[in-house]
């Protein structure tokens, strides 16, 4: 992901939301900062405080976006350390589940679409299933409280994972568990908005639909679902469960179920959604994950002699298109959604330095140079997306191709910087961007013909 990053592979949308949240937090410049990249205060949005976290690391690492990305891949180094110290296999068959985790699809997906706190969720995730196993009913409550700081919706999860254990009659912890998630919610969705300001409603937007219109939602659904996607990301731990459960003889009270029904109500939303990819896969894969890595030496696939090497197989299938991406742009310098060159590397430095020494305020930019460019203290605003129409901006950047300039193609952003040529200041205009200090509205007309 760095050598995406250095060659602006890596698209705006939704690294450098989270990327100016970050830097204005670690600023302190405020503890909600509106951003410009979304059109809206960053906790108006999504409720996700866990990126307070983040804000020290960078900081330290002088807002570099390098650090962003390393601090997402801490969460994954957490898990495989978690996992190597708390698991009773063996150490070749520890070794084994290092692999699985590494070629876990889900978690592939959601580390190269950097930066989410929904990614970040893989490590409360897993220790949640983890102490689920082992009943340590503190563990449970700290990870609980944990997710509710990564993103509003794991608050159905545990809402959930609480009737569970009604079910399995531990009245007292399931009340607990039900009361907080019922709190989480209650706040997300109603005093959020009382205290904060108007909120992004992202609950209403997606069942609105199924609402006003359930018939032909829902057909559209059954016709347009991914169904490939989400059987490549599941299909892993179909055999490690079902053997698991073949073995089991507790029903729903087997361990295997609070994680299942933890997962249920997350997976629902994502099925509507129609999408598994992204942020969203490795919420639920990480659960799953400490589902077939912990569970119990008798029940667990990967203390048996036949099924380890079969199970590594399948993480393998299922894995090697993310990591046969990353070992053709990392290795070959071949991507197919973005050319890789050090003479537009070098150009990307050249214009963050523009940026750094010059007296620009508002900057508007197309495509995926912003992550590369963001800096603290300025107003980064990306064109057709979320950003909102400014009259005035000091410096517009055209990324004129090369680069994942989604919602635009190469021609429109040509056509455009050829528009821009007598509407302003020039600085720089090379085969790859077009750079220009007092931008008029026709050298940005085009976003509003989207």
């Amino acid at each position: 992901m760095l050598k995406a990053l250095w060659h602006n592979c890596i698209h705006a949308t939704d690294f450098s939301i989270y990327q100016e949240a970050i830097y204005d937090i670690a600023h302190l410049k405020d503890f909600n900062p509106f951003i410009t990249m979304r059109d809206t205060k960053i906790f108006n949005d999504h409720f996700d405080p866990i990126i307070f976290l983040a804000a020290p690391f960078v900081a330290l690492f002088n807002y570099q976006a390098e650090s962003l990305i390393m601090f997402e891949f801490l969460w994954l180094i957490g898990i495989v350390l978690f996992f190597w110290m708390k698991s009773d296999l063996k150490t070749e068959q520890k070794l084994t589940g290092i692999f699985c985790i590494f070629l876990t699809k889900g978690l592939l997906s959601g580390l190269f679409f950097p930066i989410h706190p929904s990614t970040w969720a893989m490590f409360p995730c897993f220790t949640l299933t983890y102490s689920i196993y082992k009943n340590k009913k503190t563990g449970i409550l700290l990870s609980v409280l944990a997710l509710f700081a990564f993103k509003e919706s794991f608050a159905f999860g545990t809402l959930i994972l609480g009737i569970w254990y009604l079910i399995k009659r531990d009245y007292k912890f399931s009340s607990i568990i039900v009361f907080l998630s019922l709190a989480s919610l209650v706040f997300s969705f109603k005093l959020r908005a009382i205290i904060l300001g108007p909120t992004v409603s992202y609950g209403s937007n997606l069942l609105s639909s199924y609402i006003d219109n359930p018939v032909e939602s829902f057909t559209s659904l059954i016709k347009e679902f991914p169904y490939k996607d989400f059987i490549k990301v599941l299909a892993p731990f179909v055999l490690p469960i079902g053997f698991y459960l073949k073995k089991s003889k507790q029903g729903l009270k087997d361990p295997v179920y609070g994680t299942l029904f933890f997962i249920a109500p997350l997976l629902a939303i994502f099925i509507l959604k129609k999408s598994i990819h992204y942020q969203y896969g490795a919420q639920i894969v990480a659960p799953l994950l400490a589902l077939i890595l912990f569970a119990p030496i008798e029940k667990n696939v990967f203390a048996t002699k036949k099924f380890p090497f079969f199970i590594a197989l399948i993480f393998f299938l299922t894995g090697m298109g993310r990591m046969t991406k990353a070992f053709n742009l990392v290795f070959l310098d071949k991507s197919k959604t973005c050319e890789v060159s050090e003479t537009k590397s070098k150009e990307l430095i050249k214009i963050k330095e523009i940026i750094k020494h010059g007296e620009y305020k508002k900057i508007v930019a197309t495509g995926s140079t912003i992550p590369t460019i963001l800096i603290p203290g300025k107003e980064f605003y990306q064109l057709g997306v979320y950003s909102s129409r400014s009259y005035y901006y000091d410096l517009i950047i055209i990324q004129k191709r090369g680069g994942k300039i989604f919602p635009y193609n190469n021609d429109i952003h040509k056509q455009a910087a050829n528009d821009c040529l007598k509407n302003s200041d020039l600085i720089m205009n090379t085969d790859f961007f077009f750079v220009a200090e007092n931008p008029k509205g026709t050298c940005y007309e085009f976003a509003d013909k989207r």
